[in-house]
């Protein structure tokens, strides 16, 4: 009878060993399961952040290309360009004669930027904000376009020589330069080239658009 019993027992142990070890192995295959899920979700995870910022990188690198050829290909850009109208007058005069020649000319003044070309282009990292920073304006030229003698007295005792009449009005051009700087030519052409620039980068689609002259000119975009 005892021997009976012992047995029993013994089958009851061995079953409960059994079910504690397949509760264990079921355990352990839904950890392994877990942790495998785990993994391959950080992987996707990882594996795709990667490639976003990849394509990131790609897609600023790009418009960063766009934009500088844009810029290019702009070459020399005429912001300000005003005709003018004026009088030149040499006079001459001695114990034996005298002589003058009265010259209307018109002239052309441009300003603008020299060379586009060194423009410097910062895009932000997520690619929404671009700083643009413009070379100052100068005066591209000041040309005569057109001249004629309005009056004029010749003497042969006292001749007034064409190059007299050219120093005469290119001493004339340069006031009118002088002028015109004094006024804000140059300010005023670099206000204009700001606004033109940004509305020519409207078409990149960038949230936003600073475009800024060297003397207003900030720290690049993180």
């Amino acid at each position: 009878m005892k021997n009976g019993q012992e047995k029993a027992k013994e089958t009851v142990v061995k079953k409960k060993e059994r079910r504690n070890g397949f509760g264990k192995r079921l355990v352990l295959k839904v950890l392994l399961r877990v942790v495998t899920l785990l993994v391959l979700l950080g992987a996707l995870f990882f594996g795709s952040r990667f490639a976003f910022v990849k394509i990131l990188k790609v897609t600023v690198a790009k418009k960063h290309a766009l934009v500088e050829r844009e810029l290019t290909e702009v070459a020399e850009l005429t912001l300000y360009k005003m005709r003018y109208s004026d009088i030149a007058t040499i006079k001459k005069k001695n114990m034996l004669a005298k002589a003058y020649s009265i010259v209307r000319y018109v002239g052309t003044v441009r300003a603008g930027i020299s060379n586009i070309a060194d423009t410097e282009v910062f895009i932000s990292k997520n690619g929404k904000t671009i700083d643009v920073i413009l070379p100052r304006s100068v005066l591209l030229g000041n040309d005569i376009t057109s001249m004629e003698i309005f009056d004029e007295q010749r003497s042969i005792f006292l001749p007034i020589t064409t190059q007299e009449i050219f120093d005469e009005i290119s001493n004339a051009k340069e006031e009118v330069a002088k002028d015109l700087l004094a006024e804000g030519l140059l300010e005023e052409s670099d206000e204009r080239a700001c606004k033109m620039i940004q509305q020519m980068l409207t078409k990149f689609n960038f949230e936003e658009i600073n475009v800024l002259t060297k003397q207003e000119s900030v720290l690049p975009l993180p």
